[in-house]
């Protein structure tokens, strides 16, 4: 195996992934939840009653959203990404587009 070289983009850990394909960040479990809790008080446009309600909470969600959901080349450790896959199967995998 190789020598850990690369520093993980996410955790700060060394490792010796390859550089690859990797969302900005992480899926966050506690972000994962209180998007959850708007979807159940507003629907599928939660973002719509949420800004209303909380403007600050929403911008915090809103970043977040994007920054799991943009990819860009990065260095990612093998533990992250079997957390992030489990915590992708947990919140994210039966996700609707609309």
């Amino acid at each position: 195996m190789n020598k850990e070289t690369n520093k993980c983009d996410w955790c700060g850990g060394k490792t010796n992934m390859p550089n690859s394909f990797t969302a900005m960040s992480p899926i966050q479990p506690k972000m994962e939840e209180k998007i959850q809790e708007s979807i159940n008080k507003y629907g599928d446009k939660w973002w719509v009653g949420l800004e209303k309600d909380n403007p600050e909470l929403m911008g915090k969600l809103a970043s977040y959203d994007q920054l799991v959901s943009t990819v860009g080349r990065g260095f990612v450790c093998a533990k992250c990404l079997d957390k992030d896959n489990t915590n992708w199967i947990k919140y994210r995998k039966n996700e609707r587009i609309t």
